[in-house]
């Protein structure tokens, strides 16, 4: 069945003169934008070549994550950031790691630190809730992931499920808090359980902030609105809030 709301969308943007010009002087099409605008990894060799490597023996199958070339540039600039902020880096939701990877690809940004990386790697038994990602652990990545981290020693691997696992992080302080878990419950109680232990300065990373999760977005929001911290928004959909 044709669904008339997207046709007629659609239709409008191939009659649309300005959306066509755009699209014919784009810089950059993928994860959800069209610019024209300079990008940082054009001209950001170290970035560009930390990214790309990220990729090492994640499946082909997943090339289409070579598009999120902005989340990379974003997560870079938030562990830079936070070079002077004492704690530890922690991730939740890893996955195969390709944001992750990306930041300990340029050495500098972790070093001295712990970097937590916690998740289910297809434990046995787990599956994924909600309708994202529901094919993503149809196998056990955990070796996998622990062959693309073997040479960073700065990477623990933590592997279960939030927030029942958040007690088996040791950190007592978190300077940079990624949280990429597609789901409103955990991603609040990740927020509830780090928030007192990330210093002013501390940076917090939402990857899926502003994407199509109404209940993970409403729930963080309810969060921040007793505090002073304001929430930077992408138009990738990924969202960074800085611990005044």
């Amino acid at each position: 069945m044709i669904n008339i709301k997207k046709f007629l969308r659609l239709l409008f943007l191939i009659s649309n003169k300005s959306v066509i010009n755009l699209i014919a002087n784009s810089n950059f099409i993928g994860d959800g934008i069209v610019t024209v605008n300079h990008l940082p990894w054009k001209t950001d060799t170290t970035l560009f070549n930390a990214f790309n490597k990220s990729f090492e023996n994640i499946p082909l199958k997943y090339e289409s994550l070579r598009s999120i070339y902005f989340r990379a540039h974003i997560v870079s600039f938030c562990a830079n950031s936070v070079s002077k902020v004492p704690g530890d880096f922690v991730e939740l939701g890893t996955w195969y790691g390709v944001l992750a990877k990306t930041i300990c690809n340029q050495a500098t940004l972790v070093s001295g630190r712990n970097f937590y990386l916690v998740d289910p790697f297809g434990e046995p038994g787990f599956k994924m809730t909600g309708r994202y990602k529901l094919g993503s652990y149809q196998e056990d990545i955990f070796d996998i992931v622990k062959l693309r981290f073997r040479n960073d020693n700065s990477v623990k691997l933590i592997r279960g499920v939030v927030p029942e696992i958040l007690n088996s992080i040791p950190s007592s302080k978190v300077a940079l808090l990624l949280i990429d878990m597609n789901s409103g419950e955990p991603e609040l109680k990740a927020l509830e359980f780090f928030w007192s232990k990330i210093p002013t300065g501390g940076v917090v990373y939402f990857d899926d902030y502003a994407q199509n999760f109404p209940e993970l977005r409403h729930n963080i929001d309810v969060f921040f609105q007793d505090k002073s911290e304001k929430l930077l928004v992408f138009p990738t959909g990924q969202a960074i809030v800085i611990k005044l």
